[in-house]
């Protein structure tokens, strides 16, 4: 009688351990998003009395999407004998091409956001110039660019 109580007591034993619930986590996990950030700083002064121009290049390899974020301070000054100057911003990749340009005084930040994979050339220019008949510094700007682009693979 003994052994029949305990035969089942000791399967019973042994099965306790498989009979426990299973740990299961329910809460979902978060995946980070590590994005590649470039920057850019330009910036010039025109000191010279006759209109001339200033510009630079640069290349970049960005994924899927990307944000540009823009700090932009521009000061162009109305010329009695020239053109006011002026500031352009593009950004191109094969047949994508993006641009901003202003030829206003003013302070602005801005962003931009595109779809795009692959080599970009990103063009800064302007022009401008210094007008003598004023105590005014000559035309300026200073461009600070920060792309945030997806993960590099």
């Amino acid at each position: 009688m003994n052994q029949l109580k305990t035969i089942p007591l000791i399967a019973m034993l042994m099965l306790a351990g498989c009979l426990a619930t299973a740990d299961t986590d329910t809460s979902k996990r978060v995946v980070e998003y590590e994005p590649v950030v470039y920057y850019n700083n330009s910036s010039y002064q025109f000191d010279n009395v006759a209109p001339m121009s200033y510009g630079e290049s640069f290349d970049l390899t960005l994924n899927e999407t990307t944000t540009l974020y823009v700090e932009l301070y521009t000061r162009f000054h109305d010329s009695l004998v020239w053109d006011k100057g002026m500031f352009n911003l593009s950004l191109v990749h094969d047949n994508y091409t993006w641009s901003f340009e202003t030829n206003e005084t003013t302070i602005q930040e801005f962003n931009h956001t595109f779809n795009q994979s692959g080599n970009f050339t990103v063009h800064v220019r302007a022009s401008g110039s210094d007008d003598p008949a004023d105590d005014i510094p000559g035309d300026a700007y200073i461009a600070y660019l920060r792309f945030e682009t997806g993960k590099q693979e």
